[in-house]
């Protein structure tokens, strides 16, 4: 059996110069931080210049480092995301109002391309939000009983709005919602088309009406 490979010469030194850089960086973390924060405050506009004229190169770099060490990476952000629960969102927020038309092609195109799996999403974010609404069991209407989940829908019982009803009151902004409550079912209910179009005439003209099935 063949002795294993050493380190000799420039490499060896090279190795330990690496391992003491190491052991540097984690024994002066602090003193090492607050140097490069006093350096970028002191050449602010020379560095943003550069990584403005530089951008598709720098951003090359850091994404061939994260597909040279993607465990790494992941790493730092999870701790970024312990340390900093909102920065995300946030920053999702300003990009998309700033670049709103480009977000919503990218978002047409993926729908496109993803039909089905955007179809089986949805449909799960409706279950849970009907299920979020009625408690426990099967979801059923809560005026005749029906349980064919297909014409089954979220009732308002709460309006908090006139004419056309607003953004964020429908679809899966509506289930997203839901989901989020506290307590969905004292502003939601559960009933099928039908019941739902009743109590929505009964609202509106005061008319109570009696569904009969045949």
């Amino acid at each position: 059996m063949s002795p294993e490979p050493t380190l000799l010469g420039k490499d060896l030194k090279k190795q330990q110069q690496k391992e003491y850089n190491k052991r540097y960086q984690q024994e002066h973390a602090e003193k090492i931080k607050a140097q490069r924060k006093q350096y970028y405050l002191a050449h602010k506009e020379k560095l943003n210049a550069y990584r403005k004229a530089h951008r598709e190169q720098i951003n090359e770099r850091v994404r061939r480092k994260y597909r040279e060490n993607p465990s790494v990476y992941a790493v730092y952000g999870k701790k970024f995301r312990e340390k900093h629960p909102n920065v995300n969102g946030e920053r999702c927020k300003k990009y998309r109002a700033a670049h709103l038309e480009e977000c919503r092609e990218r978002e047409r195109i993926y729908r496109l391309n993803n039909r089905d799996r955007s179809k089986e999403r949805a449909q799960d974010l409706r279950t849970y939000a009907m299920h979020r609404v009625y408690g426990k069991g099967s979801p059923e209407c809560v005026k005749c009983g029906c349980r064919n989940n297909e014409i089954l829908q979220i009732n308002h019982l709460v309006k908090t709005w006139t004419g056309k009803r607003p953004k964020g009151e429908t679809g899966a902004s509506l289930w997203r919602k839901i989901i989020e409550m506290d307590a969905p079912e004292k502003q939601y209910d559960i009933r099928c088309q039908v019941c739902n179009w009743a109590y929505l005439h009964t609202q509106r003209s005061g008319d109570e009406w009696e569904i009969k099935w045949k």
